[in-house]
């Protein structure tokens, strides 16, 4: 009341854990004023709720890398530019889900096969990986790549 500010009630939703039964639902939501959320929908940027299948939940995540990497697979670059692409949107675009929810070690996995096979691909159509993600996610100091293990990111 001090600032005048308002809730606006058309923004606003709730979720319930499921065993709330359809009666305290409808009671809380009417009395409110406000809907209840449904279940696949997302708030800024990320899921509202998260289910035993995190895979799927997370599965976002996959997708919006994998198109980003397609989009740069048709262009001609040096190691240099793939470096810089790599860390500066692909890292960025995973920094904000991972600092608020632990994602699966599979997403994390796939995420990083993704990148490898970007960081390795060539004109020809032999990709050689000449070292592992490990040695790829260690730091430049010590002989790696100095990119991001999304794995132990997603603890910090």
């Amino acid at each position: 009341m001090a600032t005048g500010q308002q809730v606006n009630f058309d923004k606003s939703s709730v979720f319930f854990s499921t065993n709330t039964s359809s009666a305290t639902r409808h009671a809380i939501c009417t009395r409110m004023g406000i809907q209840e959320v449904s279940e696949h929908r997302k708030y800024l940027g990320l899921p509202s709720t998260v289910g035993r299948n995190k895979n799927v939940v997370f599965g976002y995540l996959k997708d919006k890398v994998h198109k980003k990497i397609q989009t740069w697979d048709n262009k001609f670059l040096s190691r240099a530019g793939k470096e810089v692409l790599i860390k500066s949107v692909i890292q960025a675009l995973l920094a904000y889900t991972m600092n608020v929810f632990l994602n699966p070690v599979e997403i994390c996995n796939d995420i990083e096969r993704s990148i490898s096979q970007f960081w390795w691909r060539s004109s020809s159509k032999k990709d050689i990986h000449l070292m592992k993600w490990d040695k790829l996610s260690a730091h430049k100091v010590n002989g790696g790549g100095g990119f991001r293990d999304f794995r132990d990111f997603n603890f910090l």
